[in-house]
């Protein structure tokens, strides 16, 4: 089991929103600090901001659509996970 590499299984899911865009810095901040071996990849569902970071991956995932549902930008976002675990 000392083998697993559950950081390249797993991804990290973030589902928010463009009002909470002030939150996304001190979120990823605590994230750095307290999660040394977390999943390489962190997904960022969202509408229409994104975020970067120079020290994590991060990969934005905008619905761009205004009439989309919490639930439907939920789901475009999982179908464009690659990781086997969420």
């Amino acid at each position: 089991m000392s083998n697993y590499k559950y950081t390249k299984k797993c991804a990290l899911l973030v589902s928010t929103s463009d009002n909470y865009e002030t939150a996304w810095l001190p979120y990823f901040e605590l994230i750095k600090k307290y999660w040394p071996n977390r999943p390489e990849n962190i997904y960022l569902n969202t509408e229409t901001k994104q975020y970067y970071d120079p020290d994590i991956k991060i990969k934005n995932i905008l619905s761009n659509k205004e009439d989309c549902t919490w639930s439907e930008r939920l789901y475009n976002c999982l179908m464009q996970v690659e990781e086997e675990y969420v």
